[in-house]
């Protein structure tokens, strides 16, 4: 009895998350890089910074928003995960363990030389993340 069981809970829960197929999306240099346009979840994200250190804003978005203050939270247009990223770094942020972050709008990250709170866009040597 708790054979098939547990094979239910795999079928149900379990093999839909470790058989999904993965989505890579690279930016290079860039200050901004959609992951994904439409509503969903975020694996991981992380930049390289070149000479200068920055941060890495995650936005619940379908692109960038303008430079100048930003919102944290889960609504729309706000960043979700902003990430102090060291000069000549690559740093980012995994998600560990099921369900992965989830985005209502779409996932847009964003690499900027102000701290969290404040947008002001800036090139990166590299942006990238994974989305089931």
């Amino acid at each position: 009895m708790l054979l098939p069981c547990a094979l239910l809970l795999w079928t149900l829960f379990l093999a839909p998350v470790a058989l999904a197929q993965t989505v890579q999306t690279p930016c290079a240099n860039t200050s901004s890089c959609v992951f994904r346009n439409k509503p969903g979840a975020l694996l991981d994200a992380y930049a390289t910074a070149e000479a200068t250190a920055g941060y890495l804003y995650v936005f619940n978005a379908t692109s960038a928003p303008a430079n100048g203050a930003v919102t944290a939270g889960i609504a729309s247009g706000n960043y979700e995960q902003c990430l102090y990223v060291p000069a000549n770094t690559s740093l980012g942020i995994a998600v560990t363990g099921t369900p992965p972050l989830q985005f209502s709008a779409g996932i847009t990250a964003v690499f900027s030389s102000t701290a969290c709170g404040t947008l002001t866009a800036a090139n990166a040597y590299f942006i990238s993340g994974r989305t089931p």
